[in-house]
């Protein structure tokens, strides 16, 4: 397990997709983010969590100006 704590800044974090090998947990501490998982779109706010395969084409945009979120990857 690697777990990092992100802080993404609205207008600062780039549009791309990425994939690797592995499981990945989320977990949103404070904001609003939105999370393409495949074709599948999601909106995380505080509280929420999401747990997916990463073979799966995926990206995170934040939507409030600031999201700080728990990212843990296996």
């Amino acid at each position: 397990m690697q777990p990092f704590l992100f802080v993404a800044k609205k207008g600062e974090v780039k549009p791309h997709l990425l994939s690797h090998a592995g499981e990945e947990f989320i977990f949103v501490i404070e904001g609003e983010m939105k999370m393409q998982i495949g074709d599948a779109e999601y909106t995380l706010k505080t509280g929420d969590s999401i747990y997916f395969n990463t073979i799966q084409k995926h990206s995170i945009l934040p939507i409030s100006d600031v999201v700080t979120y728990l990212d843990i990857f296996v």
